[in-house]
Parts: structure tokens; sequence; C-alpha cells
């Protein structure tokens, strides 16, 4: 039966040939959008290496020289401004509403900023790499700093097994911590081969305390490289940021309603905490014109697969529809239903093959000058859609080809061929 499908294939070339080129362009336009779509979701399938769930921002902002509400405190503004921000936090943690509250100096996701630095080993650790080799390999990442309290509020995952106690206890010693690498971005040096060392770093040493999972800048993004925590001292608050709280389940519009109601909570000397605003909202704001490109993406998708779906039924319900006649002849020789059917079928995806090795050969060199250029993208990921491609083309077509299929089995033999 296969010999015989096959010469007939063969003398029929050039209306097969059509075909298949013109399944290899559907098969290819498929591959595409299921690449986009692969590269634009993936990031959601991964963890963020934060909790945004119930965390709260407060933007920290001072009140200028020229405003009358400006506090003189001559040369000790510094000091001023440290005991302002620490006597701000305290009041905040002493709400019923509030697990914990942390200082932060990019230390949140959704935030793209890029703060780089590299560490090295450090000689005196003992390494046994000379000091011409240690100033080649580096390990390289964003910058995020935070108050130890912020491994509670973020939820950080430590990936050696510590809790986040000991997290905690090891930022307020003074160590710090890196991530695994997103992306293996500038990986000369593995966060295996930095843990528990004494590494340089902008011309301090510091002790790397442990590996924790890389807080992603947002849900889309992948490639970021690796990451460096570092901590804040509350002795000094100059370069914190924000502060981060971590609330209680159910209880974000109490704590609202308390920070508004609330001016200790709110203004201390010449700093001030505004823009009260959750993480989720933040994550909101930030990524709608990558939610808005995604749906669009996914609603134009599934047009293109209706319209592929719709012309591969068209031009397979024409060719059986030709075939009705050799149909009835072969049902009289004694070939049964499920043989007919298994015929039509073999055939559809034996033209499906070719043209499946015609995309392969001429969309991979178009993939790889454009969405293979994308930093979240892999070469498995355009094999992994290539063969999703397919796989959906295949079903695609037996379910096309079983409609028009069996109605003609159904045609009686000597209606099918009395014009013949």
């Amino acid at each position: 039966m296969k010999r015989a499908l096959l010469k007939q294939m063969r003398h029929e070339w050039r209306d097969n040939i059509w075909l298949v080129l013109g399944l290899a362009l559907v098969c290819t336009s498929v591959w595409f959008m299921t690449l986009k779509l692969t590269i634009m979701t993936k990031g959601l399938f991964e963890p963020l290496g934060a909790d945004p769930d119930d965390v709260y921002v407060l933007s920290i902002a001072s009140i200028p020289p020229s405003s009358p509400e400006y506090v003189d405190a001559g040369d000790d503004a510094a000091e001023a401004n440290s005991d302002a921000l620490r006597a701000l936090i305290a009041n905040i943690r002493r709400s019923p509403y509030v697990e914990a509250a942390a200082y932060g100096a990019n230390a949140l996701p959704y935030s793209m900023s890029y703060y780089g630095n590299a560490i090295t080993l450090d000689n005196e650790e003992g390494s046994e790499m000379s000091t011409e080799a240690s100033e080649q390999k580096y390990y390289s990442g964003n910058i995020r700093r935070m108050s130890p309290d912020m491994v509670r509020v973020l939820r950080l995952e430590s990936l050696t097994g510590k809790s986040q106690d000991d997290l905690e206890r090891l930022l307020r010693d003074g160590n710090i911590f890196v991530t695994n690498i997103i992306g293996m971005y500038n990986a000369a040096l593995f966060p295996e081969d930095v843990n528990g060392k004494t590494v340089n770093c902008g011309g301090y040493k510091y002790r790397v305390g442990d590996i924790i999972r890389n807080i992603r800048r947002s849900d889309y993004e992948m490639t970021n490289g690796g990451m460096i925590i570092m901590p804040i001292d509350e002795s000094g608050l100059l370069n914190a940021h924000n502060i981060a709280v971590r609330l209680k389940p159910g209880t974000a519009d109490k704590f609202r309603e308390e920070f508004q109601s609330t001016p200790a909570m709110q203004k201390q000397g010449n700093k001030i905490l505004h823009e009260l605003t959750s993480l989720r909202d933040r994550a909101n704001g930030m990524q709608r014109s990558k939610d808005t490109h995604l749906r669009l993406s996914i609603g134009l998708s599934l047009l293109l697969v209706v319209i592929v779906a719709l012309g591969v039924m068209g031009v397979f319900w024409f060719r059986i529809q030709q075939r009705v006649s050799e149909t009835a002849i072969r049902k009289v020789c004694g070939a049964k239903n499920s043989d007919i059917f298994r015929r039509i079928i073999s055939e559809g995806l034996i033209l499906l093959t070719f043209s499946a090795l015609i995309m392969a050969a001429a969309g991979w060199p178009l993939l790889k000058a454009t969405l293979l250029s994308d930093v979240n993208s892999t070469g498995a990921d355009a094999v992994i859609s290539g063969t999703l491609t397919v796989a959906l083309m295949a079903v695609a077509i037996v379910i096309c080809i079983w409609l028009p299929a069996r109605k003609a089995i159904k045609i009686e033999p000597a209606i099918a061929i009395k014009d013949e």
C-alpha cells in the first residue's frame, strides 16, 4: 500500500510540489509565530526570585533647603538624615499590619535599572590562581543593595539550603550574596567559584556568604546575567532609595489608612516617605506595554491559525473530492474504509514531511538573523518551537482531511462512479 501510494504521488508530482511549497511557506510562518510567542512568554514560567505579593514600596524624598519646612542641621546634616530614616522605618515596623520592612537601593524587581560591577577572587584568601589569572577571571552582576530585613520582605531563596534567618544574619554581618547566572552572561567565574571566599569588588573586600536565586528585573526578561547583593548599613542610610514593606495578608487597606493618618510615618526631619504602591502595581505599570504586545500577538497568532486551518481544509477537501471515484473503485476492489482513510492521511503527512524539511532549510537562516538575535532566545527554543509547529500542522492536516474524507468514504460506489 505504501509503495503504491508513493508511486501515485510521484505520478502527481506537479500538483504535489506546489502543495509542498505552499505548506512549507505556511509552516515557516507558523514557526516564526510560535518562536516569537515562546521568546515572549518563557520568562512567565520561570521563578521571579522574589515574592511580590503583599509587598508595598515607599519612595524616599528630601525636603529642599529652599522649603520653609527644611530643618538646618549644619555639619550634622548627614547624620540627621540617617536618624530621620531610622525613625521612619521604626514607626513603620511598629505597625500591627507589618511583617517586615527594609531599605533598598535597586533591590526590588520590576525595575529595569542595571548597575553592573564585577568581583574577583582575593589572592590573600589562599586562592591557587595567580594574580594575572585572578585579574582575568571575574563574576559580573547587577548590584542590588538592601538592608538585612529585605530577605524577609522579598522572601529570598538560598540555593544552598540556608534559611531566611541565616541569610539575614549573613547580611547583617557584612557578607554579600551572589546568584545563579541567567543566560550564563560573563560567566568567567561561576557562583560556586566564589561562594564562601573573600572577593574584591569596587576596591573593597567582602566575604561571599551564599548563593541565592537571581531576582529578575521583570516577569518577561530572562537574560540579565548574575546579581551581587550587598548590605546597606543602617548606621548610614544615604544610599537608600526606598523602603519596602511586607504586610500581613489582607491588611493592605488598613495599613494604607494608618499610613495616611500618621504623620510620624510620613515625615521625620528633612526626610519624607510618599507614593505608597504595591509591587504588583509597579509590575503592571512597568510591563503594560509588554502585556499589550503579548495579547496582540496571541490574537494575531490565533487568527493566523484559523486562516491556515481553513486554507489547509480547502486544499485537501478539493483533492479528496477529485478522488471520489478512485475511492469508490478501491472499495469495490475490497479495500476497507479504514485502509482508505489511512492512505489519505498518510499522503497528507508525507507531504507535510517534505514541507518540514524545506521549512528547516529555509527558515533557520532567517530565524538566526531575526528572532534568534533576541537576548531571551536560544537555539533550543527554535528547535522546540519548530517541532511544535510540525506537530500542530500534523494535527491540523489530520483534522482537515478527516472531515472531507469521512464524507467521501460514505458515498456508495455506484453513485460515485456513475459519471465515469
